[in-house]
Parts: C-alpha cells; sequence; structure tokens
C-alpha cells in the first residue's frame, strides 16, 4: 500500500510496507536521514529498496534496476555520511523530521 502526496517539489510516494523487506519497523532500521536547507528527507537504504523491487518484479522497476545496482556500488566504495536518531520517528519529533 502506498500514498502520494504532492509538493512544490514534486510528488513524494509514502509506502506502508516494502515488498520483500517488511513493514515500517523493518525497514527504519536501515533507513538513512539527508538534509538540504529546511528540507528533510528519511529515506529506505539501497539494499532495502533494491530487494523490494528485485520482489515486486515489475517491468517498470527493472528497467531502473542498473542505475540503483550502481548507486548501490558506489554507496559501498564512499559512504555518504547520515544519521537517524529514534526521536526522528514520532510524531512531531526531530524537528520536524518525521517519516
Amino acid at each position: 500500500m502506498s500514498r502520494a502526496t504532492g509538493t512544490v517539489y514534486g510528488l513524494i510516494y509514502v509506502l506502508m510496507e516494502l515488498p520483500g523487506v517488511g513493514p515500517f519497523d523493518a525497514v527504519r532500521r536501515n533507513v538513512r536521514r539527508y538534509q538540504s536547507d529546511d528540507i528533510v528527507l528519511i529515506v529506505g537504504s539501497i539494499d532495502d529498496i533494491i530487494t523490494s523491487k528485485e520482489t515486486a518484479g515489475r517491468s517498470k522497476d527493472w528497467r531502473g534496476m542498473d542505475a540503483l545496482y550502481e548507486a548501490r556500488d558506489h554507496l559501498r566504495d564512499h559512504p555518504d555520511a547520515y544519521e537517524v536518531s529514534e526521536d526522528a520517528f514520532e510524531a512531531g519529533g526531530g524537528g520536524g523530521d518525521a517519516a
């Protein structure tokens, strides 16, 4: 199940569960937090995203898999800095960081 929300930056899809990974509690174990100016995004790990797309097996997902594999390999060779605190998952907690 997913929901799309429109923002000034485009659509954001909120998934309640990732196929092959599990519900939010399973996904949150590997999330990454990114911040740019006043925008904070908490996103699933590249490995979990790849697993979900491989599990779903949709042709539209397979068309983008090479780019995801390349991104995964790049992140393994050049890890990015990120941190997620537990309060980021509480409604209204973490200074607007709620996922």
